[in-house]
């Protein structure tokens, strides 16, 4: 059995931003059965990229492809939802972006997406955003756990103001 997943590695030229306040929903609960009032949407496009948000996600065709593509984001979900989403990542996951940890028999430990699949063997993309992959045997498999924790990492938007996140929401329900 594997005993701990790793996080994802993190995006290269990772940008080091200030530290604003660890969010949390209840920051925002009195504000989430309002319209969006003033936030623009054009500064919630500036704090996605100030979050990194557009280093994984597309967003009317500008953007990442590592993560969902979240243009129509906003037709899908409403603004508690997106903001769950954003705070805790991990919460719910789709499927198709969940990690595999796979422990093989020579010892190695394996995390990644399954980027290709045949009968007697698998690809792995370890660093999506190298493009990294690794192929093994899948007869050296010794073990194999689906990862809890979604590649998206926690706390992305702590470098925002709470007026910032409030626009990245108008922003992304709006966007297409």
């Amino acid at each position: 059995m594997i005993d701990k997943i790793k996080a994802p590695p993190p995006p290269p030229a990772f940008v080091v931003a200030d530290f604003v306040k660890q969010w949390k929903s209840a920051d925002f609960q009195d504000v989430l059965n309002q319209p969006p009032g003033e936030h623009a949407a054009a500064s919630g496009q500036r704090a996605a990229a100030r979050a990194m948000c557009l280093m994984c996600h597309r967003v009317g065709g500008q953007g990442g492809v590592v993560g969902p593509d979240l243009s129509t984001v906003g037709q899908r979900f409403d603004t508690r939802a997106l903001l769950e989403s954003i705070l805790e990542p991990s919460k719910e996951m789709d499927p198709k972006y969940r990690y595999t940890t796979y422990l093989l028999a020579d010892g190695r430990v394996l995390t990644g997406r399954v980027a290709s699949v045949s009968s007697d063997k698998l690809t792995l993309e370890v660093n999506p955003f190298t493009q990294e992959m690794v192929e093994f045997n899948r007869a050296d498999i010794h073990s194999t756990q689906m990862s809890n924790i979604s590649p998206m990492p926690d706390g992305l938007v702590n470098v925002l103001t709470r007026e910032e996140v409030l626009s990245l929401l108008v922003w992304l329900r709006g966007a297409k």
